[in-house]
């Protein structure tokens, strides 16, 4: 007959007897597998040491100076501000010595101004007349202008209108200022004056389509519209300091 259990008929737990051999030989195959067990985790760490070091190399590169240049070089700080952004930045070089530091005007940004030439109180032929806003730049007599479309008037004005009727039609055209009309009368009797509403060589006027109400600022200016200051006007120009 098949025997069911170790130790039947014996009086020995030869189950139980097993069983502890059977741990006992386990022993040295659970050391082993701790031992594997550490050694993984210390590779694991190495490699994780290494990649450490590794950027840490890297890192350290970007603090050696260069070819030519010194530490003092390398590490000193320039700082650079000015009290009022808006009219420009500053920057400090190597070498720039720590100070307070003021600038002086030297000339101040001017509007446009034209004239028209005496004698002109009517306008004999009249047109669509276009003012142009744009940008000179250059030096006399090789002066280059750009329109800014976005800033165009076109005014009809009628033949044998007043220069006042002109400055009326103008103003009411330029309702933001961008350009203005007015008549004064002097020694050499009514001008029609044009200026342009802001400073410098940013904002300077083009006229044409009207006979004696053209100008063109473009190499050395030319036109019936003047702005030599002889005549009343005035050139544009920028802040200098």
């Amino acid at each position: 007959m098949a025997v069911s259990s170790l130790g039947v008929g014996s009086g020995l737990d030869l189950n139980g007897i097993l069983t502890s051999l059977m741990q006992v030989e386990q022993q040295p195959l659970l050391a082993l597998q701790k031992k594997e067990a550490s050694f993984q985790a210390r590779i694991s760490a190495l490699g994780s040491l290494k990649g450490a070091l590794s950027s840490l190399q890297t890192a350290a590169q970007g603090f050696i100076p260069a070819t030519g240049q010194t530490a003092a070089d390398k590490y000193a700080s320039f700082k650079a501000s000015l009290a009022d952004t808006a009219i420009g930045t500053a920057t400090a070089s190597t070498g720039a010595v720590a100070g307070s530091y003021s600038l002086e005007v030297t000339a101040l940004a001017r509007a446009q101004r034209l004239t028209t030439t005496a004698g002109l109180n009517t306008i004999a032929t009249g047109g669509t007349l276009k003012i142009e806003l744009g940008t000179l730049s250059g030096t006399s007599p090789a002066l280059a202008y750009a329109p800014d479309g976005a800033r165009e008037l076109n005014i009809t004005i009628a033949s044998g209108a007043t220069i006042e009727q002109v400055r009326d039609a103008i103003n009411a055209a330029a309702t933001d200022g961008r350009v203005s009309a007015t008549v004064i009368t002097g020694t050499a009797g009514k001008q029609l004056v044009l200026t342009s509403g802001k400073t410098g060589l940013g904002n300077v006027m083009k006229l044409s389509g009207v006979t004696g109400l053209d100008f063109n600022p473009a190499g050395s200016g030319s036109g019936a519209l003047s702005q030599a200051a002889a005549n009343g006007g005035q050139a544009p120009s920028d802040a200098a300091f």
